[in-house]
Protein backbone atom coordinates (compact mmCIF):
# COMPACT_ATOMS: atom_id res chain seq x y z
CA UNK A 1 0.00 0.00 0.00
CA UNK A 2 1.67 3.59 -0.84
CA UNK A 3 1.40 6.61 0.92
CA UNK A 4 -1.76 7.80 -0.31
CA UNK A 5 -3.13 4.58 0.23
CA UNK A 6 -2.07 4.36 3.98
CA UNK A 7 -3.48 7.66 4.76
CA UNK A 8 -6.78 6.87 3.49
CA UNK A 9 -6.87 3.81 5.33
CA UNK A 10 -5.72 5.46 8.65
CA UNK A 11 -8.83 8.24 8.09
CA UNK A 12 -10.96 5.60 8.77
CA UNK A 13 -9.61 3.96 12.48
CA UNK A 14 -11.12 5.45 15.21
CA UNK A 15 -8.31 7.91 16.56
CA UNK A 16 -8.77 7.20 20.75
CA UNK A 17 -5.29 9.58 21.63
CA UNK A 18 -4.36 12.97 19.61
CA UNK A 19 -0.48 13.55 20.38
CA UNK A 20 0.71 17.17 19.81
CA UNK A 21 3.85 18.24 19.18
CA UNK A 22 5.24 21.98 19.12
CA UNK A 23 8.69 22.31 17.49
CA UNK A 24 11.20 24.87 16.64
CA UNK A 25 14.43 24.70 15.17
CA UNK A 26 14.51 20.58 16.94
CA UNK A 27 16.22 18.84 14.28
CA UNK A 28 18.33 17.23 16.91
CA UNK A 29 15.76 15.94 18.66
CA UNK A 30 12.36 15.45 17.04
CA UNK A 31 13.12 12.70 15.37
CA UNK A 32 13.81 10.39 18.26
CA UNK A 33 10.28 12.23 19.90
CA UNK A 34 8.31 11.00 16.48
CA UNK A 35 10.03 7.60 16.86
CA UNK A 36 9.09 7.31 20.44
CA UNK A 37 5.19 7.75 19.25
CA UNK A 38 5.74 5.68 16.22
CA UNK A 39 6.61 2.53 18.72
CA UNK A 40 3.71 2.57 21.09
CA UNK A 41 2.08 -0.37 21.44
CA UNK A 42 -1.21 0.79 20.02
CA UNK A 43 -2.22 1.67 17.13
CA UNK A 44 -5.31 3.98 17.50
CA UNK A 45 -3.27 7.47 17.95
CA UNK A 46 -2.73 9.94 15.63
CA UNK A 47 0.03 12.88 16.17
CA UNK A 48 -0.18 16.83 14.86
CA UNK A 49 3.31 18.52 14.68
CA UNK A 50 3.19 22.29 14.61
CA UNK A 51 6.49 23.38 12.89
CA UNK A 52 6.12 27.11 14.62
CA UNK A 53 8.49 28.98 11.96
CA UNK A 54 11.83 26.87 12.33
CA UNK A 55 15.18 27.91 9.99
CA UNK A 56 16.20 24.70 10.31
CA UNK A 57 15.83 21.11 9.36
CA UNK A 58 12.92 21.08 11.63
CA UNK A 59 10.18 20.65 8.58
CA UNK A 60 11.88 18.55 6.38
CA UNK A 61 12.13 16.09 9.20
CA UNK A 62 8.14 16.13 10.03
CA UNK A 63 7.18 15.71 6.73
CA UNK A 64 9.75 12.72 5.80
CA UNK A 65 7.48 10.74 9.27
CA UNK A 66 4.20 12.37 7.73
CA UNK A 67 4.75 11.06 4.62
CA UNK A 68 5.89 7.59 5.87
CA UNK A 69 2.74 7.38 8.39
CA UNK A 70 -0.40 8.65 7.73
CA UNK A 71 -1.58 8.90 11.13
CA UNK A 72 0.83 12.05 11.39
CA UNK A 73 -0.14 15.34 10.27
CA UNK A 74 2.16 18.48 9.90
CA UNK A 75 1.04 21.99 10.32
CA UNK A 76 3.30 25.07 9.45
CA UNK A 77 3.31 28.30 10.94
CA UNK A 78 5.57 31.38 10.36
CA UNK A 79 6.13 31.70 13.73
CA UNK A 80 3.45 32.30 16.32
CA UNK A 81 4.67 31.68 19.54
CA UNK A 82 4.39 28.44 21.74
CA UNK A 83 1.00 29.25 23.26
CA UNK A 84 -0.80 29.63 20.09
CA UNK A 85 1.40 26.95 18.46
CA UNK A 86 0.05 24.47 21.35
CA UNK A 87 -3.56 25.76 20.68
CA UNK A 88 -3.24 25.61 16.72
CA UNK A 89 -2.39 21.62 17.83
CA UNK A 90 -5.20 20.96 19.96
CA UNK A 91 -7.69 22.80 17.20
CA UNK A 92 -6.20 20.30 14.83
CA UNK A 93 -6.70 17.36 16.65
CA UNK A 94 -9.39 14.64 16.38
CA UNK A 95 -9.69 12.89 19.70
CA UNK A 96 -11.15 14.41 22.98
CA UNK A 97 -7.57 12.90 24.93
CA UNK A 98 -5.06 15.26 23.89
CA UNK A 99 -1.07 13.97 25.04
CA UNK A 100 1.29 16.59 24.34
CA UNK A 101 5.03 15.55 23.92
CA UNK A 102 7.40 18.46 23.73
CA UNK A 103 9.82 18.12 20.26
CA UNK A 104 13.16 17.18 22.73
CA UNK A 105 11.37 14.10 25.02
CA UNK A 106 10.74 10.63 24.61
CA UNK A 107 7.41 8.83 25.13
CA UNK A 108 7.65 5.33 26.96
CA UNK A 109 6.20 2.23 24.92
CA UNK A 110 3.23 1.79 26.61
CA UNK A 111 2.68 5.53 27.73
CA UNK A 112 -0.40 6.04 25.85
CA UNK A 113 -2.15 2.43 26.46
CA UNK A 114 -1.25 3.14 29.96
CA UNK A 115 -2.55 6.68 29.79
CA UNK A 116 -5.80 5.95 28.10
CA UNK A 117 -6.74 3.12 30.77
CA UNK A 118 -6.08 5.67 33.06
CA UNK A 119 -8.63 8.14 31.67
CA UNK A 120 -11.52 5.69 31.30
CA UNK A 121 -11.29 4.16 34.99
CA UNK A 122 -10.59 7.87 36.06
CA UNK A 123 -13.27 10.47 34.88
CA UNK A 124 -12.91 12.73 37.80
CA UNK A 125 -9.35 13.39 36.48
CA UNK A 126 -9.21 16.19 33.60
CA UNK A 127 -5.55 15.62 33.48
CA UNK A 128 -3.41 12.33 33.82
CA UNK A 129 0.20 12.70 33.85
CA UNK A 130 2.82 10.55 34.86
CA UNK A 131 6.46 10.37 36.56
CA UNK A 132 9.67 10.55 34.29
CA UNK A 133 13.22 9.71 33.67
CA UNK A 134 15.84 12.55 33.08
CA UNK A 135 18.28 12.39 29.98
CA UNK A 136 20.56 14.60 29.25
CA UNK A 137 21.74 15.96 25.45
CA UNK A 138 21.65 12.99 23.00
CA UNK A 139 21.54 9.72 25.76
CA UNK A 140 19.47 7.14 25.14
CA UNK A 141 16.92 7.17 27.88
CA UNK A 142 17.11 4.01 30.55
CA UNK A 143 13.73 2.96 31.31
CA UNK A 144 12.66 0.46 34.41
CA UNK A 145 13.05 -3.06 33.54
CA UNK A 146 8.91 -3.51 34.17
CA UNK A 147 6.23 -0.89 34.84
CA UNK A 148 3.62 -1.39 37.03
CA UNK A 149 0.34 -2.63 35.93
CA UNK A 150 -1.94 -0.39 37.99
CA UNK A 151 -2.60 2.87 36.33
CA UNK A 152 -4.55 4.14 39.33
CA UNK A 153 -3.39 7.83 39.23
CA UNK A 154 -2.76 9.84 42.83
CA UNK A 155 -4.49 13.08 43.07
CA UNK A 156 -1.40 16.02 42.93
CA UNK A 157 -3.58 18.59 42.47
CA UNK A 158 -2.89 20.22 45.71
CA UNK A 159 0.90 20.21 45.06
CA UNK A 160 0.64 22.81 42.34
CA UNK A 161 0.91 25.48 45.69
CA UNK A 162 4.70 24.30 45.80
CA UNK A 163 6.01 24.21 42.56
CA UNK A 164 4.61 22.15 38.83
CA UNK A 165 4.16 18.33 39.87
CA UNK A 166 3.01 17.93 36.23
CA UNK A 167 5.79 17.53 33.29
CA UNK A 168 4.14 18.83 30.00
CA UNK A 169 5.33 16.14 28.33
CA UNK A 170 3.83 13.29 30.52
CA UNK A 171 0.27 15.39 30.28
CA UNK A 172 -2.91 13.70 28.91
CA UNK A 173 -5.16 15.95 28.68
CA UNK A 174 -9.75 16.19 27.85
CA UNK A 175 -10.04 18.29 25.59
CA UNK A 176 -13.05 19.72 26.41
CA UNK A 177 -11.68 20.73 29.91
CA UNK A 178 -8.82 22.11 28.07
CA UNK A 179 -11.33 24.42 25.74
CA UNK A 180 -13.70 25.27 28.84
CA UNK A 181 -10.65 26.87 30.71
CA UNK A 182 -9.69 29.00 27.29
CA UNK A 183 -6.63 26.65 26.06
CA UNK A 184 -3.24 27.70 26.32
CA UNK A 185 -2.39 31.19 27.26
CA UNK A 186 -1.06 32.86 23.82
CA UNK A 187 0.22 35.72 25.37
CA UNK A 188 2.98 34.20 27.66
CA UNK A 189 6.78 34.05 26.94
CA UNK A 190 7.10 30.81 28.68
CA UNK A 191 5.74 28.30 31.60
CA UNK A 192 2.44 27.66 29.71
CA UNK A 193 1.91 24.68 31.08
CA UNK A 194 2.22 25.51 35.24
CA UNK A 195 -0.14 28.46 34.39
CA UNK A 196 -2.89 26.19 32.27
CA UNK A 197 -2.94 24.00 35.77
CA UNK A 198 -3.22 26.55 38.08
CA UNK A 199 -5.98 27.87 35.84
CA UNK A 200 -8.18 24.54 35.30
CA UNK A 201 -7.48 23.69 38.93
CA UNK A 202 -9.36 27.09 40.03
CA UNK A 203 -12.06 25.44 37.86
CA UNK A 204 -12.26 22.33 39.84
CA UNK A 205 -10.12 20.12 37.46
CA UNK A 206 -8.19 18.16 39.07
CA UNK A 207 -5.05 16.48 38.19
CA UNK A 208 -3.89 12.60 38.36
CA UNK A 209 -0.29 11.17 38.17
CA UNK A 210 0.30 7.71 37.65
CA UNK A 211 3.29 6.61 39.68
CA UNK A 212 5.35 5.14 37.27
CA UNK A 213 7.94 7.05 34.76
CA UNK A 214 5.98 6.81 30.70
CA UNK A 215 8.06 9.60 29.76
CA UNK A 216 11.93 10.64 29.11
CA UNK A 217 12.35 14.09 29.66
CA UNK A 218 15.43 15.50 28.46
CA UNK A 219 18.05 18.49 28.98
CA UNK A 220 20.44 19.93 26.77
CA UNK A 221 22.23 23.54 26.49
CA UNK A 222 19.66 24.21 23.31
CA UNK A 223 16.62 24.83 25.68
CA UNK A 224 14.86 27.88 26.25
CA UNK A 225 15.25 27.63 29.92
CA UNK A 226 19.17 27.78 29.67
CA UNK A 227 18.83 30.42 27.26
CA UNK A 228 16.80 32.96 28.93
CA UNK A 229 16.90 35.46 31.41
CA UNK A 230 17.36 32.99 34.84
CA UNK A 231 15.68 35.34 37.03
CA UNK A 232 12.56 36.73 34.59
CA UNK A 233 11.85 32.54 34.74
CA UNK A 234 11.89 32.06 38.62
CA UNK A 235 10.15 35.37 39.12
CA UNK A 236 7.42 34.43 36.60
CA UNK A 237 7.26 30.93 38.46
CA UNK A 238 7.19 32.46 41.38
CA UNK A 239 4.12 34.36 40.71
CA UNK A 240 2.35 31.33 39.10
CA UNK A 241 3.40 29.44 42.22
CA UNK A 242 1.51 32.66 44.59
CA UNK A 243 -1.88 32.50 42.65
CA UNK A 244 -1.84 29.20 43.22
CA UNK A 245 -0.99 29.55 46.82
CA UNK A 246 -3.81 32.21 47.00
CA UNK A 247 -6.96 30.31 44.69
CA UNK A 248 -6.20 26.82 45.97
CA UNK A 249 -5.10 27.15 49.81
CA UNK A 250 -1.81 26.15 50.15
CA UNK A 251 -1.40 28.66 53.31
CA UNK A 252 1.76 29.95 55.10
CA UNK A 253 3.80 26.81 54.60
CA UNK A 254 3.47 27.01 50.53
CA UNK A 255 4.24 30.46 50.80
CA UNK A 256 7.21 30.44 52.80
CA UNK A 257 8.55 27.54 50.26
CA UNK A 258 8.27 30.11 46.86
CA UNK A 259 11.61 31.90 48.07
CA UNK A 260 13.19 28.26 47.37
CA UNK A 261 12.08 27.63 44.44
CA UNK A 262 13.22 30.22 43.14
CA UNK A 263 16.60 29.56 44.34
CA UNK A 264 16.80 26.18 42.91
CA UNK A 265 15.24 27.89 39.35
CA UNK A 266 18.72 30.21 39.51
CA UNK A 267 21.04 27.01 40.48
CA UNK A 268 23.60 25.97 37.21
CA UNK A 269 21.88 23.23 35.23
CA UNK A 270 24.85 20.61 36.02
CA UNK A 271 24.54 21.00 39.94
CA UNK A 272 20.11 20.82 39.35
CA UNK A 273 21.26 17.90 37.23
CA UNK A 274 23.40 16.12 39.88
CA UNK A 275 21.15 16.82 42.59
CA UNK A 276 18.01 15.12 40.38
CA UNK A 277 20.39 12.42 39.69
CA UNK A 278 20.67 11.57 44.05
CA UNK A 279 17.33 12.18 43.98
CA UNK A 280 16.24 9.53 41.76
CA UNK A 281 19.24 7.47 42.47
CA UNK A 282 17.42 7.18 45.89
CA UNK A 283 14.04 6.81 44.57
CA UNK A 284 15.00 3.90 42.77
CA UNK A 285 16.90 2.00 45.77
CA UNK A 286 13.52 2.48 47.68
CA UNK A 287 11.34 1.33 45.06
CA UNK A 288 12.85 -1.85 44.50
CA UNK A 289 10.54 -4.59 43.90
CA UNK A 290 9.76 -7.38 46.60
CA UNK A 291 8.83 -11.09 45.86
CA UNK A 292 5.76 -9.76 46.96
CA UNK A 293 5.50 -7.36 44.63
CA UNK A 294 2.41 -6.64 42.72
CA UNK A 295 2.17 -8.13 39.05
CA UNK A 296 4.22 -5.76 36.94
CA UNK A 297 4.03 -5.37 32.90
CA UNK A 298 6.75 -5.05 30.53
CA UNK A 299 8.17 -3.59 28.15
CA UNK A 300 6.52 -5.00 24.86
Amino acid sequence: MGARGEREAFSTVEVRVSVICTARDAEGTLARTVQSVLEQDMAEWEMIIVDDGSTDRTLEIARAFAARDGRIRIVATPGIGRGRALNLAVAHARANLIANIDADDESHPVRLRLQLQAAQQHPEFGVICSKHVLVTDHVDPVWPEHIEASVRPVDVTHRLTRRNPVVHSSALLRKDALLSAGGYSADRRDQFDYELWVRLAERGCRIGRIEAPLVAKRQHDAQFFDNSPRLAYALASAQIQVRATRSLGGGVPAFALIPLRVLWLLLPRRLRLRLHARRFAGLRDSDRPSRSSPKRIGRR
